[in-house]
């Protein structure tokens, strides 16, 4: 029965048959209905109309009481008549009338349409729970979609540029894959080192860091648990960058290695954004289905950060 009343078109059409079938029958109840009044209504009216005096019928001569008689011995009991009549009075009583046919006709009418009063309810109960299953999954779609829109887009966004930019100016430098920025800004004669163009680039990578802080700062509670511990290294990272730059830090490399850019975050970010995706297209193709829990994001070994400095793993 769900999948024949799941479908809108099927439904909409059997619910017209039953209700053509229930105006059926109850015209044809009322027709039987009308029948009988008028077959029962025939005699009054044709005694009515005739001009005869009814004559009174003349008395019966009387019959003996009927005796039992004896031959050889034994008793003969006459017939009796009432067997034959009660048994054709039962029979008449057996044949079914136009009333009978009515009363049949509307107890048939009235089953179908509990039936279908039945499928109404049932119909109503459906609809109002797929009405409130697919409010709930517009809502975690809107959650979902603003999680996108306002952090892991954008943080991916500025964090590639970001990316790209300190790649450049490394690939120009000896030993690119070991160099940090950070630590290099914690030399108090770190321009001497770099041209023109090359400290510009430096100047927008610690741009960038700021506006990806305030990214951090604004929005981070927009993202999932198993992605904020490599935001909270970052936004380390990003505010020793703005103190290193400002110049206010020691000169020691040593001491603020922990601080470094953690290179697993923007995969996370992106394994986050596919997980959210995925999430968005399961309940974009079925709106009003009940959905299981989102699960949550399993973050592969490679990807796993080294214990901070002082805290146990």
């Amino acid at each position: 029965m769900a999948q024949l009343f799941g479908n809108p078109t099927m439904r909409t059409s059997t619910l017209k048959r039953l209700a053509a079938t229930i105006v059926i029958l109850m015209s044809m109840t009322l027709i039987c209905q009308a029948q009988e009044a008028q077959s029962r209504g025939a005699v009054p009216d044709a005694a009515r109309s005739s001009t005869t005096p009814p004559v009174a019928p003349s008395p019966e001569p009387k019959q003996p009481a009927a005796t039992a008689t004896q031959t050889g011995g034994v008793q003969h009991q006459p017939p009796d008549r009432s067997d034959t009549c009660c048994t054709s009075l039962v029979k008449r009583e057996e044949k079914w009338n136009g009333k009978d046919y009515a009363a049949l006709l509307s107890g048939i009418a009235g089953m179908v349409g509990s039936f279908v009063a039945g499928i109404a309810v049932w119909r109503s109960g459906n609809t109002s729970r797929e009405t409130n299953l697919q409010k709930a999954n517009e809502a975690e779609l809107e959650a979902l979609e603003t999680k996108l829109d306002k952090f892991y887009g954008p943080y991916l966004q500025l964090s590639n540029t970001n990316r790209l930019i300190a790649t450049e100016l490394k690939s120009r430098r000896p030993n690119p894959d070991e160099m940090r920025i950070l630590l290099i800004l914690l030399n108090p004669q770190w321009k001497d080192d770099f041209s023109k163009g090359d400290i510009a680039q430096i100047n927008e990578i610690v741009s960038l860091d700021e506006a990806l802080l305030k990214l951090i700062q604004n929005d981070s509670g927009l993202t999932g648990g198993a992605v904020q511990p490599y935001l909270w290294r970052a936004a380390s990272h990003f505010r020793m960058m703005l103190l290193a730059h400002k110049g206010e830090l020691d000169n020691d490399p040593l001491k603020y290695r922990s601080y470094v850019y953690p290179r697993q975050l923007d995969e996370v970010v992106r394994l986050e954004m596919h997980r959210i995706r995925e999430r968005i297209e399961l309940i974009r193709r079925n709106p009003m289905a009940l959905h299981p829990p989102m699960p949550d994001l399993q973050i592969p070994d490679r990807l796993k950060m080294d214990p901070w400095p002082g805290i146990p793993s």
